[in-house]
């Protein structure tokens, strides 16, 4: 009899600490493109001469690309009954050349991670994307991930933080706060590296009511590139604030951001004021998407660039979408001509 009492104890023990096996999902994302690209500046060899006039056109071709196209795994499992154990693996993958870059490289991280997760919130460690990030998406971005349509194209702030300690709170009242910090994780001996435990924060409080939902965020220290893909501009340690504000329905919604990012490097007066509006609407199978984003950098040259995108989706399961897409970014600065860069695709997006 007891022998058997200890064969029942240790068989509950054990039914409540079986490891849950981890979700597996991905998304493929290719499109068929035409684009076509002016020079802001000269473009010049090795040399020093001249090979694309500032104005002239530098790309117009036809396209296969895949467009963040990832797989990963991820899943809990139960600690006890107030906390789990969370986990997730993503990486990004090319199907055109099965290659993600121009370096060769065919598999690029994102968002992993290991965490802790209860009532109380959840906090993890990994590589992740910045609550600034999180604060768009795709509810904000209509053209997520989409080559001259990600909005990565016309503002900073679009960061993952390697090395990162992220706080998520649970929503209290429709009121939620995410919290990020990474190290610089310096050599201990290069003068000027980052050597804090916090060298570069993220955070974000937003409030959620009824498919409205207000937020603010703000980087600060964050090396990125301002100007969006301004290609004489490269990364700075810059700070920024974003404000977005979005309503979303069954079948309408509508999203706008503010945002003012400033380089902090000494001596430096660069700074990039973005405004973008979006809007979708859906009719069956049907979603119609617009786009438009404004970008101003006062600087020596004054930059600025203006967005406007419009596309389609068609939805032939809940998994599979077609789409199409006509994007125009037209740049201009002091001193130079200006140029516009214009692309029109389609494609095919499946989820698994």
């Amino acid at each position: 009899m007891k022998n058997k009492l200890l064969f029942i104890a240790a068989s509950i023990i054990a039914a409540n600490n079986v490891i849950a096996a981890p979700t597996v999902y991905g998304k493929i994302n290719a499109t068929l493109l035409k684009y076509d690209q002016e020079a802001l500046v000269d473009i010049e060899d090795e040399d020093g001469n001249v090979v694309i006039p500032a104005g002239s056109t530098e790309v117009d071709n036809w396209q296969v690309t895949s467009n963040a196209s990832r797989f990963g795994f991820k899943g809990e499992d139960v600690l006890n009954e107030s906390m789990n154990v969370i986990y997730q693996i993503e990486y990004q993958f090319g199907i055109d050349d099965g290659l993600i870059d121009s370096a060769g490289n065919e598999l690029k991280p994102r968002n992993i991670y290991l965490g802790l997760q209860g009532d109380w919130g959840t906090f993890l460690f990994g590589h992740h994307d910045t609550p600034t990030k999180l604060s768009v998406g795709s509810k904000v971005d209509m053209f997520n991930d989409l080559p001259l349509g990600d909005t990565g194209n016309m503002m900073a702030g679009e960061n993952r933080f390697t090395d990162a300690l992220m706080y998520r709170s649970p929503s209290l009242a429709g009121i939620k706060l995410d919290v990020m910090a990474a190290p610089g994780e310096d050599d201990g001996t290069t003068t000027g590296d980052d050597s804090n435990a916090a060298d570069f924060i993220s955070a974000s409080l937003s409030y959620n009511i009824e498919g409205f939902t207000v937020s603010a965020s703000a980087d600060s220290g964050v090396k990125q590139k301002l100007a969006g893909s301004q290609d004489t501009q490269g990364k700075v340690e810059a700070d920024l604030i974003r404000f977005v504000a979005r309503y979303n329905a069954e079948s309408f919604g509508v999203a706008g951001v503010v945002q003012m990012s400033e380089d902090q490097t000494e001596g430096s007066d660069l700074e990039e004021n973005v405004m973008l509006l979006s809007t979708y609407y859906k009719l069956d199978s049907w979603k119609f998407k617009a786009q438009f984003v404004q970008t101003d950098v006062e600087e020596a040259a004054n930059f600025s660039k203006s967005q406007i995108i419009a596309g389609v989706d068609y939805k032939l399961a809940k998994t599979t979408k077609v789409f199409a897409y006509y994007s125009v970014i037209e740049s201009e600065a002091d001193g130079l001509l200006g140029a516009t860069d214009s692309v029109f695709g389609s494609g095919i997006e499946h989820k698994f």
